[in-house]
């Protein structure tokens, strides 16, 4: 499963995150932050659906995050650079797919902290191998 995953999430940035470079050549920093704010709401929904539900604990999932893909729980979003948004992005936008595949109320706040970390360290791989993945795609 870790392979195919791995696949997906190499798609799934390339359809959702590249549009705007496949228009102008370049990122347009409000496509970035309009991506960024619909992944946000996919994954708060599914964070919710796998009983969520107390702000402090949306706050920790949150900080869980910015540790895994920054090492740095106490970075904003509003400070963030192109690069540090475009990451977050994609983790929360194969973070919320990961999550809707479970059943609903299946992993808890727990669960839902343990599986950041797992898709951090698939998204590492994912940018480390994503020449190969290409490749084999193409």
């Amino acid at each position: 499963m870790s392979a195919l995953f791995l696949a997906f999430a190499a798609l799934r940035l390339n359809k959702y995150l590249l549009p705007a470079i496949r228009k102008t050549g370049k990122y347009d920093v409000r496509d970035i932050k309009a991506k960024s704010a619909e992944n946000r709401s996919q994954i708060t929904d599914q964070w919710k659906r796998q009983g969520v539900n107390k702000p402090a604990e949306y706050a920790a999932l949150t900080t869980e995050e910015y540790k895994q893909l920054y090492d740095d729980g106490k970075i904003r979003k509003k400070d963030m650079d192109r690069n540090q948004m475009l990451k977050l992005s994609a983790f929360e936008a194969v973070e919320a797919w990961k999550l809707s595949e479970q059943p609903e109320e299946a992993l808890g706040f727990g669960g839902c902290k343990a599986s950041i970390g797992e898709t951090a360290g698939l998204l590492e791989a994912v940018r480390n191998q994503s020449p190969s993945l290409l490749k084999a795609a193409g």
